[in-house]
């Protein structure tokens, strides 16, 4: 039986009224997209959708979620550009390019470095940062950078990108302090509902040359596996961690419920005596915070296994939470002697994102390591690791963290369509890359924590895997993997500000 031209008319303007509606509400869009017209043969659908009911489900727990969010202390302006073009127009030849040993580096000094090091990261599909110590090549670089094809520039600095992150998904009632150093053209680009002191504002802005390469570009003699990027800067002011004095006195002005660091990683460039002192002074002032508001530190890339050191003893101990990604999780590893990075006492090349048993063996490791029982008072409970495959959020069974399934779940879709530059998971842009049988221990774990069972399935409409081992809960999810990613720069701060603000946490 087929429809007159009067219902055909009007079966036509019902779906024009339910598109407007899709598009002019993009917050739902992935409910309503899965819930009816998604092909549930589609597995990235049914995960998507799972993501979305796991998510929702925690929402009505307000008395857990946080309302009041002190952030500091990084900030900059990212200029975004091809990275193998920028270093043609520096000044790398053809010729250069193909005797370029792939190198990574504490700092970078001169022209060949900054080769070297972009070639390692380049060539692993890896992201990582470093420090340019030759101030007249990177201004430069930037110069250059304003000009080039293509060229982006936005808001830069792990702790500015999450500040920013957390007031764009956040409630409106919800207030986030920012502290910094802000220069005129970050705080142009920065949320107007973000609450910066006076004493933050600066008159110039810090710059970070992004150096971004895709999925099966070559260069130096080699193919790039993922799409990532490379970061360098001449950044003192946030390498001196010059906004500290006023983060600090955001916790008295603004009575946060959660406090958020950042930009640990970028004192790794100064001196050791200066980095010491100021790890010091950044310990005393987290030693200060109540007991019942959770600090979140968020790391970032590093070299130097001394500084990992130092920075892990007296900063892990007075911190509740730590977000990182695969490139951190395996340097803490080496600069601790952790299980699976190490062999016959040298360090273990990191190739791709590690397996689910691999990097769950690693997080049990610190978690047991920072433990109270093994640092006096210590505060940490939480750990959310991002890598390419799969998510996981560890949490030790006393603390006061909660939702880690709703945490993991906001997470990953955070990942899924930031990449994509979607405001909901579109299943034609993503793929699935973790095998459906996960192996939840590599065999590194200590004898008081075995795990009666060692392999798991993924259920695709309940993607959030969790088990409890000794006293740590652990949430796992797989990832969809962004076909053709928009953007890589500042996607693991936005997925850490997707979990604390899906995390709970009991007074």
């Amino acid at each position: 039986m087929g429809f007159s031209s009067g219902s055909s008319i009007g079966a036509a303007i019902l779906l024009c009224g339910l598109a407007t509606v899709l598009l002019c509400f993009p917050n739902p869009v992935s409910k309503i997209y899965y819930n009816y017209f998604a092909s549930y043969d589609e597995v990235e659908a049914v995960i998507a959708k799972a993501w979305n009911e796991t998510i929702v489900s925690v929402d009505t727990d307000l008395g857990s979620r946080f309302k009041s969010i002190v952030v500091g202390t990084n900030g900059a302006i990212d200029v975004i550009v091809q990275g193998s073009l920028l270093l043609m127009k520096l000044g790398i030849s053809e010729d250069m390019e193909s005797k370029i040993k792939p190198t990574d580096r504490d700092l970078i000094n001169n022209l060949n470095h900054l080769a070297e090091v972009f070639t390692y990261f380049f060539s692993k599909g890896a992201g990582g940062e470093r420090f340019m110590n030759d101030k007249e090549l990177f201004l430069k670089a930037v110069s250059f950078s304003k000009v080039m094809p293509r060229v982006e520039l936005s808001i830069g600095g792990n702790a500015a990108l999450i500040a920013q992150a957390l007031i764009e998904n956040a409630p409106k009632t919800v207030r986030v302090f920012y502290a910094g150093q802000v220069g005129p053209v970050l705080k142009s680009n920065l949320h107007p509902r973000l609450i910066i002191p006076q004493s933050s504002l600066s008159k110039d802005d810090e710059y970070h040359i992004i150096m971004e390469y895709k999925k099966g570009e070559k260069w130096a003699g080699s193919t790039c596996p993922i799409a990532s990027r490379f970061i360098f800067s001449h950044d003192i002011t946030n390498a001196q961690m010059s906004g500290l004095e006023n983060f600090i006195s955001g916790f008295g002005e603004t009575k946060p419920d959660l406090v958020v660091l950042s930009g640990l990683h970028m004192i790794e460039s100064q001196p050791p005596s200066f980095r010491n002192r100021r790890l010091s002074e950044i310990a005393s002032a987290l030693s200060t915070i109540p007991e019942r508001i959770p600090v979140h530190l968020e790391l970032a890339s590093m070299a130097d296994y001394e500084f990992v050191k130092v920075l892990m003893d007296r900063i892990f101990p007075v911190v509740g939470s730590i977000g990182l990604n695969e490139q951190e999780l395996w340097l803490v590893c080496i600069a601790l002697e952790g299980p699976h990075c190490l062999h016959n006492g040298k360090p273990v090349s990191l190739q791709g994102p590690p397996p689910p048993g691999i990097a769950n063996d690693i997080i049990y490791w610190i978690m047991d390591k920072f433990s109270d029982a093994k640092y006096h008072k210590s505060r940490f409970t939480r750990i959310h690791f991002h890598t390419l495959t799969h998510h996981t959020v560890a949490t030790v069974s006393s603390s006061n963290w909660v939702h880690g399934n709703a945490s993991v779940a906001a997470g990953a879709r955070a990942a899924s369509t930031q990449s994509c530059g979607d405001t909901s998971v579109q299943v034609k842009n993503v793929d699935l890359y973790l095998n459906k049988t996960i192996i939840l221990s590599a065999g590194g774990l200590p004898s008081h924590a075995s795990l009666d069972e060692n392999i798991r399935q993924l259920d695709y409409s309940n993607p959030v895997l969790s088990w409890k081992l000794a006293n740590v809960n652990y949430y796992l999810t797989p990832i969809l993997v962004c076909k053709s990613p928009i953007k890589t720069v500042g996607l693991g701060d936005a997925i850490s500000s997707a979990g604390l603000l899906h995390a709970g946490y009991r007074k």
